[in-house]
């Protein structure tokens, strides 16, 4: 079972929906002891709250918003937004989609930022993504559709500078296959 440091008792009474506290289950029944999860944990200055952090020290991190919609309720959605159909009429709310890759790249920017994490030798690395510090661990693209899909089911322990430029190799979705035995009902 994977490791809840918030304690899971502690995470099922929290979980705001019944489609957050089926996540948790399968996540609890599925995932390996190698695994953490989090839940609604402040992310960066702006203190964003995913509901599921996930970090695996072999496939990388994850980060899932839950939503508990009845699929009739859903009248249109794009890439930025959903529009639901509520009791009060319609609501246009963010895309789960979106409002996740904002967390990854506000977890980014904090991972980017810890002296501890930065790699002094790795300085043309760091130029290619742009000055930050350390190299890229997410990026707008995750998969380079040049490369092979082997490629892609393992996390690289480093790119060349070339791979970078092009959003490929360290993107937080390249080395993270879900379980074969994950599926929430």
């Amino acid at each position: 079972m994977a490791i809840f440091p918030q304690g899971l008792t502690n995470i099922d009474r929290r979980c705001d929906n019944a489609g957050e506290r089926a996540v948790l289950h399968q996540l609890k029944r599925c995932l390996s002891d190698d695994y953490m999860v989090w839940h609604n944990v402040p992310i960066g200055p702006k203190a964003r709250q995913p509901d599921f952090v996930i970090l695996s020290p072999r496939r990388g991190l994850l980060i899932l918003e839950v939503k508990h919609w009845a699929w009739g309720s859903m009248l249109s959605f794009n890439r930025d937004s959903v529009v639901l159909q509520l009791e009060g009429g319609p609501k246009t709310v963010a895309h789960p989609l979106s409002q996740a890759r904002g967390y990854a790249m506000e977890l980014n920017n904090v991972l980017e930022a810890d002296p501890a994490l930065q790699q002094e030798q790795h300085a043309v690395e760091r130029r290619a993504v742009g000055g930050r510090g350390a190299p890229a661990l997410c990026g707008h693209d995750p998969i380079d559709p040049g490369a092979s899909v082997d490629r892609h089911r393992q996390f690289p322990s480093r790119a060349t500078s070339e791979e970078l430029a092009r959003g490929g190799s360290r993107s937080i979705y390249s080395g993270m296959t879900p379980p074969k035995n994950l599926a929430v009902r």
